[in-house]
């Protein structure tokens, strides 16, 4: 076997695991903020086909310009070169949607969770990563069309790891708070968010009951998308 062949197959392998690894991880959490089942499970099949043709693609090119003929490997590098750009930027719209479904629901919710408390701040967190995460790609797309292919190979892997690294973070939170572990959804009141919106109506002259069913309706019209 080629040594180069070997590098390849590596290198095809991770970077599979790396970009869609990542976008299951971000689909995985986002089922506890929207609770349309269509809309996650399109994503889940857009996440899915467009790894399999795009890593299909990209790993037949490479693999053609091991041919013993040089012009027709070099055919096959010529396509890589035009791939790589069509699978970066695949791969950033499919990001990109995802992060905007986070940002949206962060918009949401945040209307209804009171002001300052936990649950409200993790939305905020969660919203300026997606933020981050946008921006992130955007770098990578540009650097791609530009043409620095060394520095985006090094960028690449810092971004990435990063990315996955608060996403981790925060994703964790956002169980936490959330109640997951006792089977609640971020739509149920008796969780730890639900919890942060009602606990300013506990005083001798508020109205805790109408409080806590304006929330409580708000939350579920936002939770049906």
């Amino acid at each position: 076997m080629h040594p180069r062949l070997l590098g390849d197959i590596l290198n095809n392998i991770g970077w599979a695991i790396l970009i869609t690894g990542q976008s299951i991880v971000l689909y995985s959490r986002l089922g506890l903020l929207l609770q349309s089942k269509k809309t996650l499970r399109n994503l889940l099949i857009f996440i899915l086909v467009n790894g399999f043709v795009l890593y299909t693609t990209t790993t037949i090119l490479h693999y053609g310009t091991y041919h013993p003929s040089a012009s027709i490997a070099g055919r096959f590098l010529d396509g890589i070169h035009i791939m790589e750009k069509i699978q970066m930027t695949l791969f950033c719209i499919q990001e990109f949607y995802i992060s905007a479904l986070y940002i949206r629901e962060v918009q949401r919710l945040s209307r209804v969770l009171e002001r300052g408390g936990r649950g409200r701040r993790t939305m905020w967190e969660l919203g300026v990563i997606n933020v981050v995460i946008v921006v992130l790609d955007i770098a990578l797309l540009a650097l791609e069309y530009l043409g620095f292919s060394i520095l985006e190979q090094v960028f690449k892997g810092v971004a990435y790891s990063y990315k996955l690294k608060m996403e981790f973070a925060i994703l964790g939170k956002l169980v936490d708070v959330s109640g997951v572990g006792e089977g609640r959804h971020l739509d149920d009141p008796s969780n730890s968010l639900g919890h942060d919106s009602t606990k300013v109506g506990s005083g001798h002259n508020s109205l805790p009951g109408k409080r806590f069913s304006c929330a409580k309706s708000e939350v579920e019209h936002v939770a049906v998308v």
